[in-house]
């Protein structure tokens, strides 16, 4: 590979367009923004990303995150055109938790949030869970999944965690997210656990502001 095609490797960007050739005039304009192309394929394409974030964001305003999806036979269609459109086959990733953050809700099994898996306090549910959600992903062409959510819940005052953590003790966090990890691998999903370091015991909401975490390492 040529230099700008390993630096391509090592980035994973979002792009504009409900397909991968879409010329909506938003679509158009997001990606000029972003990519200096216009259109999705061709960013994939010129810029060699090693993958693509979709969103379901819709904003239109300066700085806003594209609206990649609208229905799941869409999604299956952007997805293959993206693909299509990369010499290296491209990772596919979105933000496909349980419960309230699921960039795609139509046409996939909605299932509780975290919070309600981990108080069964069975692994199987939380394995059996991302399964499931990993089935449907890879179904449409998504390849990563952006969960589970690997927070432990100790900050009453959060403000974006909550519910979609497995909970407050860490060494069941920390066993169900290993049982999730294994159910996504199951459907041929890449799994990122998040937030590091801990988002779980901050009181800020980190799209808005800065939290900081000031416990010691212990």
């Amino acid at each position: 590979m040529t230099p700008e095609q390993r630096i391509g490797q090592l980035l994973m960007g979002y792009v504009f367009g409900t397909s991968a050739d879409d010329r909506d005039p938003t679509a158009l304009a997001g990606n000029r923004t972003v990519a200096g192309t216009d259109t999705a394929a061709a960013a994939v394409h010129d810029l060699g990303l090693s993958g693509v974030v979709l969103f379901d964001a819709g904003g239109t305003g300066p700085g806003a995150l594209p609206d990649n999806i609208v229905a799941p036979g869409q999604v299956l269609g952007l997805t293959a055109g993206l693909q299509g459109a990369a010499a290296i086959p491209l990772l596919v990733a979105a933000d496909q938790e349980q419960g309230p953050v699921m960039r795609i809700r139509d046409g996939v099994t909605l299932l509780p949030d975290q919070l309600a898996q981990g108080a069964s306090g069975r692994v199987e549910d939380a394995r059996d869970a991302a399964r499931v959600t990993g089935a449907d992903l890879r179904a449409l062409g998504v390849n990563v999944d952006f969960a589970p959510d690997a927070d432990v819940n100790t900050n009453p005052a959060n403000p974006v965690i909550g519910e979609r953590s497995f909970g407050d003790d860490p060494a069941a966090v920390a066993r169900l997210t290993a049982a999730a990890v294994s159910g996504f691998a199951a459907a041929g999903v890449a799994a990122a656990a998040k937030h590091f370091p801990g988002h779980g015991s901050t009181s800020v909401d980190s799209h808005l502001d800065l939290p900081v975490v000031a416990s010691s390492r212990e």
